[in-house]
């Protein structure tokens, strides 16, 4: 057989999507299994909470949360890597924190544990989406960025309304419309 045989041979295969592949889902866009919180995970968030609180800490306010995250980062940051603690309570405490400022500011957003997995999201009924704050957080920690939290509230709050249809921006014009505004 000839190289060019066997390459139009493969060319003549039929396509099977791959499981791994958008193509091979039913419904790529759909929400995993998730469950509402039991009382072990209230439980457990509430211990989580208190890890941050402090004298005149309130985890309500956003400024007063990111300047306690601010100051435990920049203390990780300036210590030796071999010294370091692990920073998992901190950033746990931190995105339990993060993701209520988010359920105070996209109404409909609550507190889901994804079946399976040990992970807590945060989801809304308009939506299929998920918003993780544990990841989103553990992330600024790592960039060691000061003031990422209130960006970061910002941008899961916006995302969750965008999602779930409650910001309704402009509708976007293709270019023959926009061309036929413009002469208007």
């Amino acid at each position: 057989m000839t190289v060019t045989a066997r390459h139009a041979r493969d060319r003549r295969a039929p396509l099977i999507p791959s499981p791994r592949t958008a193509a091979g889902r039913a419904n790529p866009d759909a929400r995993p299994a998730v469950r509402p919180l039991d009382p072990a995970d209230l439980h457990w968030m509430q211990e989580c909470r208190r890890h941050l609180h402090g004298p005149g800490a309130d985890l309500d306010d956003l400024g007063q949360l990111s300047a306690v995250f601010d100051t435990y980062a920049a203390a990780w940051h300036a210590t030796d890597p071999a010294l370091r603690w692990d920073p998992r309570p901190t950033t746990t405490a931190a995105a339990i924190a993060v993701g209520d400022l988010v359920i105070r500011g996209a109404a409909g957003a609550h507190w889901v544990a994804v079946v399976d997995t040990r992970v807590l999201a945060l989801a809304h009924p308009s939506t299929t989406a998920l918003e993780l704050p544990f990841q989103a957080v553990t992330a600024a920690w790592a960039a060691g960025r000061p003031g990422a939290l209130p960006e970061l509230v910002e941008e899961l709050v916006g995302r969750t309304l965008r999602r779930a249809g409650a910001l309704h921006e402009p509708a976007r014009l293709s270019g023959a419309l926009r061309l036929l505004s413009l002469r208007r």
